[in-house]
Order: structure tokens, then sequence, then C-alpha cells
């Protein structure tokens, strides 16, 4: 019995070195996909929730910040101080300065000229989340395609502080176009953006998801099924043999 302890340990000792011999990758920077098409992103991050702002009630003036299911929209202008009518709101479609057909409402920042090229909203998740996706389009009229386009800079930052900036365009006021984010292994931690031209952004249905239960690696698994499959046998064999050794062990009579 006591070797058979210790031939079941040297096993186990086999399966925890497997366990440590998997390689774990970890990046150095972190690779962020980027769509720009809602299906692809669909696809790819399958969403949560999304926020239309059609349960929200527009015309309700400017604030520092909105929450709306699970995100917050936040005014990080540098104009605050001096801007009248600076911050984030709901607006409708049936005003016709912003371009929106006339049952819809979207999210408005407005900000003073000081804040081109300066991140003026914020958008922070209230939980883990892995994935964003919102449709986006230019505030200003008079843009003309190839000569004003609307172009924005966005920034995602992550849980660990990495960031991943890139520059999109919309050159249409009247149709909106898509930006998505998907980090599979690391959360979101805010996505920030800045207006470069063509006025500041509208944003409708903001979509995203939470953070994806870890899934074991397959070649963990197989190392670990293998393991504890390898060690079932050894045991059964084991028992046969103990078996048999007690069937052929009968007790001899005494000698008269």
């Amino acid at each position: 019995m006591f070797r058979f302890n210790q031939i079941l340990l040297a096993c186990a000792t086999l399966v925890l070195l497997g366990f440590a011999s998997v390689p774990t990758v970890k990046a150095d920077t972190v690779v962020l996909p980027t769509f720009i098409d809602r299906t692809t992103f669909n696809a790819a991050a399958p969403t949560n929730a999304t926020v239309d702002f059609q349960s929200s009630t527009p015309g309700g003036g400017y604030t520092s910040s909105i929450s709306v299911t699970g995100l917050n929209f936040s005014f990080t202008g540098t104009g605050a101080p001096t801007c009248g009518a600076c911050g984030v709101a709901v607006v409708s479609g049936a005003n016709p300065n912003f371009g929106l057909s006339p049952d819809n409402n979207a999210l408005f920042v407005n900000a003073s000229g000081a804040d081109f090229n300066v991140n003026t909203l914020t958008i922070t998740p209230s939980s883990a989340m892995r994935a964003i996706g919102f449709d986006f389009k230019g505030s200003n009229g008079t843009q003309v395609s190839a000569l004003s386009p609307a172009s924005y800079r966005i920034t995602v930052t992550l849980a660990n502080g990495d960031t991943h900036t890139i520059n999109v365009v919309n050159p249409s006021f009247t149709n909106f176009s898509f930006i998505g984010f998907s980090s599979p292994d690391m959360d979101i931690a805010s996505v920030a953006i800045a207006s470069l031209s063509g006025g500041q952004p509208l944003l409708d249905n903001v979509s995203f998801s939470a953070a994806a239960e870890p899934v074991p690696e397959p070649a963990t698994m197989v190392l670990l099924g293998t393991g504890l499959a390898g060690m079932a046998s050894f045991a059964r064999k084991r028992r046969r043999l103990n078996s048999s050794d007690d069937e052929e062990e009968e007790p001899v009579p005494p000698q008269e």
C-alpha cells in the first residue's frame, strides 16, 4: 500500500508539472479589435444592453453628465467655465438643427470652439465592460463631404492603463456611421471622444457587453483529463492485482 501511495503521488506531481508547463500568453500591449460594421461587431462581441436614448426626455438642458442603463456620459471639455451652454444633453429629432429623424433621440455634447481637439465626451461603465460600439455623426449642418467632414479622435483606455487611439470620419450630417471596440482580455475603463472638425458628435444606439467568464485553455483541459484518466486506470489495475493475490493465497491446512 505504501508503494501504491508513492506512485499515486508521483502521478499527481506529473499533472501539476504539466499545468506549470502550459505557456501563458501575455502581451505587453493589448491589441484592441476595432469594427466599423455593427453586424460584425455583434457577431464578435454579443451585447448585453443598448442605450438608444428613446426613454430619456430631450430638451432638459445641458449638464455635466448623464447616466443611462449602466453607462455614464460626462462632459470633460475645458470650456465649461466660459461656455454658457456646455455639457451633454439628450436631443430630439424634432429639432432640425441636429439632422435626426423626427422620432429619434440622440446624445449630444455641446462645447465652445476652444474644445476642438480636446476630449469633450467620456463614456465610463458602472461595471466590467469588454466591448462597446455606437452610431455617431457630426452636428454641423453646413459640413460638406470631402471639404469639412465630421472627424473625431476616439481614445479607449483599458483597465491596465493601456490606450488605443484612432481617428474616425463621418462625412454625412443626416446619416450615422458605426464604430466599435472589443477587448477580450482586459476590461474597458473608458472611451473618450475629441472633435477634430465638423462639429461636436451625436451618439446613438450605444451597445456594450460585460466581461465574459474565463474559459480554461484547451491544452490545460486535455492535460488535466489525461492525468486523471491515467491515475484512474492505474488504480483499477492495482485493485485487480490485489484481488487476484487474495484469491491465489488460500490458507494452508496445518500439518499433523
